[in-house]
């Protein structure tokens, strides 16, 4: 997937099984990757220096955590050696995968948290960290979307005003990140091209049934081919011979 970046296809490569990259993964993790592959293409190691680097910030990560929980000395070094001792994490760490990465932007996120539910003020920088770094935990996995819905049910269960706006500022910056994005591949004027729109829900109690993309008249396109997704249809509006929007309804995302 991050060659497929760098080569200016997107994510709109195909897997051996025949699936589509974008179809499977959040495009986070390959965005990470790409300037390292783009530096060294002909060799893993510097991924795998990523992926070690990123499995040892788990750990003063987690320590700082626990600090500022109050937990003692001795329970926190019993936590440390029981992640060192996991199989799972070492595999995390010893593999080109998003996973460590993953619960280093989540590590970082509740540490911002923390300090985000002590400040007074409800927008400052650490509410941009906050959604930042919840939006990263949302595009390295797709399992971030779950830790964010429950993250906003929390702070929606504090029934204090402060919290509640807290929610709001959540959702909609996270909402923002995680929203419909498009993936392309090269394309040059005058030639076909292939978009591939990814559309997350983006809440866990209810589901998204209706999908609209508008195009730009600045940039007009004469005829799109639209292939057949199960459980949906779809309908091309065309104004004036130029594809104005693409409509697709009747289906369902969980």
């Amino acid at each position: 997937a991050a060659k497929a970046l760098l080569a200016g296809h997107g994510l709109t490569g195909h897997l051996p099984s025949g699936e589509v990259v974008v179809g499977l993964y959040p495009p986070g993790f390959s965005a990470l990757l790409a300037p390292l592959v783009w530096l060294w293409p002909h060799t893993f190691v510097p991924l795998r220096l990523l992926s070690v680097l990123a499995y040892a910030g788990i750990f003063p990560l987690t320590w700082l955590l626990l600090g500022r929980r109050r937990w003692g000395f001795a329970p926190r070094v019993a936590v440390l050696v029981a992640l060192a001792l996991g199989p799972p994490l070492a595999t995390y760490g010893s593999m080109v995968m998003a996973e460590a990465p993953f619960v280093d932007a989540l590590l970082l996120l509740l540490l911002a948290l923390d300090r985000w539910m002590d400040d007074p003020r409800v927008l400052s920088r650490l509410a941009v960290a906050v959604v930042g770094l919840a939006g990263s935990v949302v595009w390295l996995k797709e399992a971030g979307l779950g830790l964010i819905a429950g993250l906003f049910l929390w702070l929606l269960l504090g029934r204090h005003p402060r919290r509640l706006a807290r929610a709001t500022v959540l959702a909609a910056g996270v909402g923002a990140s995680a929203h419909v994005t498009v993936v392309t591949t090269a394309n040059v004027r005058g030639k076909p091209a292939m978009l591939l729109f990814r559309v997350p829900n983006e809440r866990a109690h209810a589901l998204t049934t209706k999908v609209e993309v508008q195009f730009p008249q600045t940039h007009p396109i004469a005829a799109v081919t639209v292939p057949r997704v199960a459980g949906w249809r779809h309908r091309v509006r065309v104004l004036d011979g130029i594809v104005d929007t693409i409509t697709w309804t009747s289906g369902a995302i969980r």
